[in-house]
């Protein structure tokens, strides 16, 4: 999977999540991201296995197909079933959950799956409330070849992402016809949340972004309005918030890009517009909403991760997660078993491909980045 469409439809899964409408364009995304032609998505109860709703199918699937597998191949689906077995979130290919063999001896397999010319298949279950899982799956035709383990570790990293993006989705009320809740849901998200009108003023704070404002980290607050620190961040900030607000439903909006403090680095931003489905208390004229990762949340780095989002070498990647966890280059090398030389021309050329030019910068965007979290 190419890291640049894994970004971009990381970017379409939140402003889909923010949109009544956006849905269904969250399958053209995940089809871009996956490199596929064919995929199926959809939410579930992962305690009964009942099919809640089917968000998005590929055009390989024809009315009928759909509404068959709504109907009756769902209940017997041999990949969810095997899923179910698991806690999300779970991600396997098909030849994990099922022998290929088995599946072409299934009803779901010699019919559903040759309808729709399907058989090699990556899918995933992750967590969105409660018992509610969004389920999905890419799949090939059996002329092609499988899926390997490495385009498995990439469909995670896409999939971390679309849940997390149906569960703003339906604490917003934009999900499964709940009506638009109070802003008090989003208080609960391990995401800062800033509501703002086009011309800067702020609308709502969540109280991770509020910490983040009352102590002038990345940002500034004068008169109710936001700025980023540096005077070069807050042109495209400001550019970032006038183009949410003008933006049609259609449009692709949101590529994420960091704001950077002097003393803690970079944080990586989302920036998208704020349509909910029905009026919200105290939202009032907040045209874009700014998302980021909870800078003071620490989560251990996934290292697979970076060396597949920046061609890291593994033992470069492991010494960047366990710089996250230790105070120094030193301890880091001990843990690790290297000498300190070593560790210093591994961070070098971790630098190099990263293009970052400081631990500050890189643990800002990294750690504040869930993309690159367990």
């Amino acid at each position: 999977m190419d890291r640049h469409a894994v970004l971009s439809a990381v970017g379409e899964f939140y402003e889909a999540a923010l949109d009544p409408e956006g849905a269904g364009r969250l399958g053209d995304a995940f089809r871009r991201a996956a490199g596929v032609r064919s995929n199926l998505v959809i939410l579930a109860n992962h305690r009964t296995g009942a099919l809640e709703r089917l968000i998005d199918v590929s055009g390989n699937f024809d009315e009928a197909a759909r509404r068959d597998y709504a109907a009756h191949y769902h209940a017997i689906n041999p990949w969810y079933r095997s899923a179910r077995l698991v806690r999300p979130p779970y991600v396997a290919r098909g030849q994990e959950l099922i022998a290929d063999r088995d599946l072409e001896r299934s009803e779901f397999g010699a019919d559903w799956c040759g309808r729709t010319d399907i058989f090699h298949m990556i899918g995933g279950v992750q967590l969105v409330e409660g018992d509610i899982v969004v389920a999905s799956g890419i799949h090939r035709p059996r002329s092609e070849e499988a899926f390997d383990l490495d385009e498995r570790q990439a469909y995670a990293l896409v999939l971390e992402h679309l849940g997390r993006a149906f569960r703003i989705a339906m604490r917003l009320g934009l999900l499964r016809g709940r009506e638009a809740v109070s802003l008090d849901v989003i208080e609960r998200l391990e995401t800062g949340i800033l509501l703002i009108r086009c011309d800067g003023e702020l609308v709502f704070a969540n109280p991770i972004a509020e910490k983040l404002l009352r102590a002038n980290r990345w940002f500034s607050c004068r008169h109710k309005r936001i700025k980023p620190i540096y005077a070069d961040d807050a042109d495209r900030f400001a550019a970032e918030i006038a183009s949410a607000g003008a933006a049609a439903a259609s449009d692709n909006h949101g590529a994420p890009f960091a704001v950077r403090d002097p003393i803690e680095g970079a944080l990586l931003l989302q920036i998208l517009p704020f349509r909910p489905s029905a009026p919200i208390a105290d939202a009032s004229g907040a045209c874009a909403v700014v998302m980021f990762r909870d800078p003071d949340r620490r989560k251990a780095i996934w290292p697979d991760s970076l060396v597949q989002a920046f061609g890291l070498t593994r033992a470069e990647a492991r010494l960047v997660a366990r710089l996250q966890e230790e105070e120094s280059l030193t301890a880091a090398a001990a843990t690790l078993g290297v000498s300190e030389a070593t560790a210093r021309t591994q961070l070098k050329s971790v630098f190099a491909k990263t293009g970052f030019r400081r631990q500050g910068e890189l643990f800002g965007a990294i750690g504040a980045n869930p993309l690159f979290r367990r």
